[in-house]
C-alpha cells in the first residue's frame, strides 16, 4: 500500500491547491464591496485612528475596553455599507420608504452594536451551550438584566459624584463617551465615502477629531500625518475607480497601464506630501496664536471646568494657556506635560565645540518638593 492507493500523490494534493484557489477567489469576487476590498480596507484603517489616539495619551488604561474601542470604528463602517447595499447601492425604489428603511436599521443595529459593546449583554457560547444543555433559558435573561444594572449602578454613581464634584476615575465612564463619539464619525466618514466617492471629503470627520484631540495631548504628530497618507490613498482608490467606470460607461478604448501609470505618479506624490508633514516644522504665529486663544478663552475656561468636573483624573495639554498664566520652564512643562511626563525631554543641551552627542535632559519620575 503507497500513498496512490488512497489518492494523496501530487496531482491530488495540486487539485485540492487549485480548488482551494479557485474558492478563495470565488468568495473575494462574490463577497466584493460596492466600492472594492481597498476603499473599505481604507475606510477601515482611518477608523482606527481615534482609538489609536486614546491609547496613546493613556486615556483608557483596561486593556478589554480599548480593544472594544478600536472594534467600534470598523464595525461603524460596515453597518453603513451593509445598510446602503454591500455589493451595489439597492434596487430605485419609493425614496422616503427607502429611508425611513435604512433609518431604522441603522439606528437598531447601532444601538445593539454599541451597547454590547458597553454592556455586554448578549450571551457567551458557553452561556448558550450552558442554557440549551439544561433548557434553563432564564439564565440570557438573568444575565443580560445583571449585566444592564451593573452598568447602570457605575454611571449613576458617577453622575451623582459629577453633582457633587467628587467624581471619580472609572475607564467605563470614559470608554461610553468615546464610543459614542467614535461611532458616530465613523458612520459618516462610511456615509461619505460611500455616497460622495470622496476620500478627502470621507476622511475630514474623522480628521478634524483627531486634530481636535490632540489639541489637548501631548502626542507627536505621526497619527495625524498618518490619517492624512490614508486619506489621499482613500482619494486616489476611489477616484481611479469612477475614472475607469467613466471609461467604461462611455465605450472608450483604454489601456490599463494607463491607471497603473497614474496610480504610481499619484503615489510618488503623496509620499512627497507625508514626507513633508512629517519633517516639516511647526510654523506658526504666536500673535495670531494667542489672539485666537484670548478670543475662546471664556469657552474654552468653561469646557475645562467641566472635564475636570467630570473627569477628574485625565491628563492633557492645555492649548490656551498662554504664557502669560504659566511663568518658567519647570511650571510649563510640569503643566503641559501630559500623561507621559517622566519619558518626555525638557531640552537639549549643546557645547559650542562639535558635538558627538545630544545630551537629553529628562524630568524625573518624582520630584522632592
Amino acid at each position: 500500500m503507497n500513498e496512490r492507493a488512497f489518492g494523496w500523490d501530487a496531482d491530488a494534493a495540486e487539485t485540492g491547491s487549485a480548488w482551494s484557489v479557485r474558492s478563495l477567489r470565488w468568495l473575494i469576487e462574490r463577497g466584493r464591496p460596492h466600492l472594492g476590498w481597498t476603499a473599505l480596507t481604507l475606510c477601515l484603517a482611518l477608523s482606527l485612528l481615534p482609538a489609536a489616539l486614546l491609547w496613546e495619551n493613556r486615556w483608557l488604561r483596561s486593556g478589554p475596553l480599548i480593544a472594544r474601542l478600536y472594534l467600534a470604528g470598523p464595525l461603524a463602517i460596515l453597518l453603513i455599507w451593509l445598510l446602503l447595499g454591500w455589493g451595489r447601492p439597492w434596487a430605485p425604489m419609493h425614496r422616503r420608504l427607502r429611508i425611513l428603511g435604512q433609518g431604522l436599521g441603522l439606528a437598531l443595529l447601532s444601538a445593539a452594536a454599541t451597547t454590547q459593546l458597553l454592556v455586554g449583554w448578549a450571551p457567551g457560547p458557553g452561556l448558550l451551550w450552558q442554557a440549551a444543555a439544561t433548557g434553563a433559558w432564564g439564565l440570557l435573561v438573568a444575565h443580560a438584566v445583571d449585566a444592564w444594572q451593573r452598568v447602570l449602578v457605575r454611571y449613576t454613581l458617577w453622575w451623582q459624584g459629577v453633582q457633587n464634584n467628587a467624581a471619580g476615575r472609572d475607564d467605563l465612564i470614559v470608554f461610553g463617551f468615546a464610543l459614542a463619539v467614535v461611532w458616530l464619525f465613523s458612520l459618516a466618514t462610511g456615509w461619505l465615502a460611500y455616497r460622495h466617492r470622496n476620500g478627502l471629503l470621507a476622511a475630514t470627520p474623522l480628521l478634524w477629531l483627531v486634530g481636535l484631540v490632540m489639541l489637548y495631548s501631548a502626542v507627536d504628530r505621526w497619527l495625524f500625518v498618518a490619517g492624512v497618507a490614508l486619506a489621499l490613498l482613500l482619494h486616489l482608490a476611489l477616484d481611479q475607480q469612477a475614472l475607469l467606470q467613466r471609461w467604461r460607461r462611455l465605450n472608450l478604448d483604454h489601456n490599463p497601464i494607463v491607471l497603473t501609470e497614474r496610480a504610481f505618479v499619484s503615489l510618488g506624490l503623496i509620499a512627497l506630501v507625508v514626507t513633508a508633514a512629517a519633517v516639516a516644522p511647526n510654523l506658526h504665529s504666536p500673535e495670531l496664536a494667542s489672539r485666537y486663544y484670548a478670543l475662546l478663552a471664556p469657552v474654552n475656561a468653561r469646557l475645562e471646568a467641566l472635564a475636570k468636573r467630570a473627569f477628574p483624573e485625565l491628563t492633557g495639554v492645555n492649548p490656551w494657556s498662554g504664557g502669560d498664566a504659566i511663568g518658567g520652564l519647570p511650571n510649563e512643562f510640569l503643566l503641559r506635560g501630559g500623561p507621559t511626563l517622566n519619558e518626555r525631554p525638557v531640552m537639549r543641551v549643546r557645547t559650542s565645540e562639535p558635538p558627538t552627542s545630544t545630551t537629553l535632559l529628562r524630568w524625573p519620575t518624582t520630584c522632592a518638593g
